[in-house]
């Protein structure tokens, strides 16, 4: 009989690890512009999708219960390298420069 730990190590993980791999390449480095603060933002934002489908018995739109846990996954293991090896965010190294973004619009203070 298989056990529990066997299936996770041999199967679940490099599973989890080659979707992630995978989803993250569309993001490029941007997560160190947030750094561990964006990825806890992620991790909550992906907790209470899972929490609505799990414990609420919510059926979910999009992704589904199996890829929100992959995905916290994901996101803890980048917030541990990030607590590890770079605590403190700094700009994303492919971010479009500052001198070619639009300018933002004047502040609204009247309601029309």
């Amino acid at each position: 009989m298989t056990k529990p730990h066997e299936v996770i190590i041999n199967e679940i993980v490099p599973d989890v690890l080659r979707e992630f791999t995978r989803k993250s390449g569309d993001y490029g480095d941007s997560w160190r512009l947030l750094g561990a603060k964006g990825q806890f933002s992620d991790i909550n934002r992906k907790f209470w999708k899972l929490y609505n489908s799990i414990w609420m018995g919510r059926e979910l739109v999009g992704e589904q219960p199996a890829e929100c846990v992959a995905d916290i996954i994901g996101h803890c293991l980048l917030l541990l390298y990030i607590l590890e090896r770079e605590p403190a965010p700094e700009r994303a190294l492919f971010s479009t420069h500052e001198a070619s973004l639009p300018a933002s619009l004047p502040p609204c203070d009247t309601l029309d």
